[in-house]
């Protein structure tokens, strides 16, 4: 009778052990600590990261390694229910096994989780977290911007001067300083005939190079940025009238935004949105100050590559015409015509672990 009392004595110490709560400190080796936070339905202390951003990937990452599991491993996390916390921040996007009695916090400064919950459930908790904290594969994109720009001028003008008496008629600075020239002067007349016609063209190679994780995005811009000045009125108390001057820019070029995806047979799959952005008019605000107005025109496209081969992305082109007419075109006239072609030649390569 004394053995039957101590042995049901210890089943209750056991079950009780089995559902006491504890806390555990989970350290993480290769994933992000928010992230697998925002994985599990947890939070990031100091609030550094979002939950909605890091959704559609979480589902991915998370499907494609339940996938590659061995046979028998964490088959609880099949079967198990989702589980959602009793708080406004929502459910797990990861089954969390029940027994997990808050919300498991993101540790930043140790890239560590701290979890809370019966012994049982951190035990799977952890044993998911191994499962998911595997080193993520990376690759390097290459990338090189080529434009060969050019630029044609048309240009003549009339430069002439007339005396008689005690007046004078004429023009200046009508006739180009370069091209063909013919001098024409008779009596009190004289004339200048100008007529410049030439053209260039040029070659512009940049190259960057970027690193980043599988299916993660990375964006590369190429071009300049343009400072402004904008000009606030205010007024105080008194009616006095004061004028702050801010900074403002905006952005020239060309910039890419590639999301690479690596598959089993060392291809590499790239969304490719290029996007150009170039100055098309200013716009004068109230007060005189000047505003750039940008015009922007991007192609968005999925391409599959081998590991190491180059893609030529083409159609992106550059137009403008400008002409200047003097004295309403009877005197002279100059056009500009500048154009360019440039291309993206992007070539991935997938970093092999050592």
């Amino acid at each position: 009778m004394s053995s039957l009392r101590s042995f049901c004595l210890l089943a209750l110490l056991s079950g009780a052990a089995v559902h006491a709560e504890s806390t555990r400190v989970i350290p993480l080796n290769f994933a992000d600590a928010s992230a697998m936070a925002s994985w599990l339905g947890g939070v990031a202390a100091g609030g550094r990261y979002s939950p909605a951003a890091a959704e559609d990937f979480a589902r991915r990452t998370i499907a494609t390694g339940l996938r590659r599991m061995p046979a028998g491993e964490g088959q609880w996390a099949w079967n198990a229910e989702g589980h959602s916390y009793p708080n406004d921040a929502g459910g797990a996007i990861v089954p969390v096994p029940e027994g997990i009695t808050q919300r498991p916090v993101a540790l930043m400064d140790q890239n560590a989780l701290l979890v809370r919950g019966t012994s049982d459930a951190l035990d799977q908790v952890e044993e998911l977290v191994r499962m998911l904290d595997k080193p993520m594969k990376m690759v390097n994109i290459e990338l090189k911007l080529v434009d060969q720009p050019t630029e044609q001028v048309d240009e003549w003008g009339l430069d002439f001067q007339a005396l008689g008496g005690n007046a004078a008629v004429g023009s200046n600075g009508n006739a180009p300083a370069a091209g063909l020239q013919l001098r024409y002067g008779v009596g009190n007349l004289s004339a200048l005939l100008g007529v410049d016609r030439r053209g260039s063209r040029g070659k512009n190679v940049t190259g960057a190079s970027v690193t980043t994780f599988d299916n993660t995005p990375a964006t590369v811009s190429f071009g300049e940025t343009m400072p402004f000045f904008v000009s606030r009125v205010s007024y105080d108390a008194f009616g006095n009238r004061h004028v702050d001057t801010e900074t403002d820019a905006v952005f020239n070029g060309i910039e890419l935004y590639v999301l690479p995806r690596l598959t089993a047979n060392d291809t590499v799959t790239m969304r490719l949105v290029p996007t150009i952005t170039e100055g098309a008019w200013v716009v004068t605000a109230p007060d005189g100050s000047s505003i750039p107005i940008t015009r922007s025109v991007l192609t968005d496209t999925t391409v599959r590559v081998g590991d190491g081969q180059s893609l030529v992305i083409g159609g992106l082109s550059r137009l403008s015409d400008s002409q200047l007419d003097s004295f309403q075109s009877l005197l002279g006239e100059k056009r500009i015509n500048r154009s360019s072609n440039p291309i993206l030649i992007v070539t991935p390569h997938i970093i092999r672990e050592q």
